[in-house]
């Protein structure tokens, strides 16, 4: 019989009896043993274990068989005479080889990236086996969003001869970082809408929420700028993360709201803020978008009619900044001329004014008086080529501008005193 196998040994028992012919004792024998070999009917020819010449139990063991291979064994014995007679044969089965597979640790990738190879060592090998006799991956548990995953044995095999012992590892999904894009000038007012669509994203696909740091400006509503003010600030646009990604760095942009009609233009050659409110202390003007050196004060003058796009930002007693919308000249001069008479005029006594031009060029067209420091006074419609006008009460100097629909001004100044 056979007992104690493992992958490169077995125990081995057997019995040599007579057949009682002739009252035969075994006297004449000469080997008794084991005969065993990878094929059925082992012979002497193949190996061979003599283990005594009597009859009786007797045993063996083993040794340097391979691990999951069939071995083929009968015990033999041989007389005097060379006779060889076998005893019923037996087959048995060594056990298989283990390999030790250890998933390595510190495996991580980042989210929304493709998974890493899962390295791993392996202990155990048998018969100069190595490594090169390995197939298949390692995998994990399913899922892709951030934390940790166990891995597994996965499609790793070693062949027949082997089975696996699987020590595992945690796998973990980091987050991700994310960015934020916003390529839009925030420079609005004039003829623009209030309702702005601000369009900064995320390379995540997040949503961006936005604040903007003067409310006076403006509200916002998810990704819609409500224009209420002019004037200058900040809006932020951040993306504070999810479970899978961490928090985009926020983006701070400049926004500029321009007002309409702080400027006029008095005459061919001149510019005025409406300072009306006395509230704004300095002013920069400019010219076709570049800043003009020196031209810092609430009016600005060119010795040529203005030719051009004008611009100025003052700045008011708390420091704060306006724009100015941009104003539009031509360089043209009008040939045609604006009297008034009397002139100086009493205060609240009617004047004369009169304009060289024809009830159809006068269509649409306004007559607007301001005072130095260029506060509207006065507004009249309806012009004609010869207008009655109440003077204002205040003596002082004033301007008088006749606005023609297509734009063109022509000024004079009234004295009233």
């Amino acid at each position: 019989m056979v007992s104690g196998i493992t992958t490169t040994t077995a125990s081995l028992s057997g019995t040599a009896s007579s057949d009682g012919i002739n009252t035969d004792s075994g006297s004449c024998l000469t080997e008794v043993g084991f005969v065993y070999a990878q094929h059925a009917n082992p012979t002497t020819a193949d190996t061979k274990i003599n283990v005594t010449a009597a009859l009786g139990t007797f045993t063996n063991s083993l040794t340097g068989l391979r691990g999951n291979r069939t071995y083929y064994v009968r015990t033999y014995a041989v007389n005097s005479n060379g006779f060889v007679n076998y005893g019923n044969e037996v087959s048995f089965i060594t056990q298989k080889y283990t390999l030790t597979i250890t998933a390595a640790t510190g495996h991580t990738k980042v989210y929304g990236t493709a998974d890493p190879v899962f390295n791993y060592t392996a202990l155990g090998f048998a018969n100069g086996d190595t490594n090169s006799i390995l197939s298949g991956l390692l995998t994990r548990d399913a899922g892709e969003n951030v934390g940790k995953y166990n891995i597994k044995l996965g499609t790793i095999n070693a062949g027949a001869d082997y089975i696996i012992t699987f020590t595992g590892a945690e796998f973990e999904i980091t987050k991700a970082n994310q960015t934020i894009t916003w390529n839009q000038t925030l420079e609005f007012g004039c003829a623009d809408s209030n309702n702005v669509t601000l369009t900064a994203t995320t390379d995540s696909g997040l949503p961006v929420s936005y604040t903007i740091a003067n409310a006076a400006l403006g509200t916002i509503s998810g990704s819609t700028l409500n224009i209420t003010g002019s004037g200058n600030s900040t809006i932020t646009a951040t993306q504070i993360g999810d479970q899978n990604h961490n928090a985009a760095t926020a983006v701070v942009k400049p926004i500029e709201i321009s007002q309409s009609g702080l400027v006029i233009q008095q005459w061919a050659n001149v510019l005025f803020f409406d300072n009306k409110s006395n509230n704004y202390v300095a002013w920069q003007w400019y010219k076709n978008g570049a800043a003009i050196s020196g031209a810092t004060r609430q009016y600005y003058s060119e010795i040529q009619p203005l030719n051009g796009t004008y611009h100025v930002i003052a700045k008011d007693k708390n420091g704060n900044s306006i724009k100015s919308c941009p104003i539009e000249t031509t360089g043209t001069v009008f040939t045609k001329k604006i009297k008034i008479y009397p002139n100086p005029v009493k205060p609240n006594a009617e004047f004369t004014l009169e304009c060289d031009f024809s009830e159809s060029q006068l269509n649409g067209s306004e007559v607007v008086i301001y005072d130095i420091a260029g506060k509207l006074v006065q507004t009249i419609s309806n012009v004609k080529p010869k207008n009655q006008i109440i003077a204002p009460s205040q003596t002082a100097l004033y301007i008088v501008v006749l606005k023609l629909a297509d734009g063109q001004l022509k000024t004079i100044n009234l004295l009233v005193k």
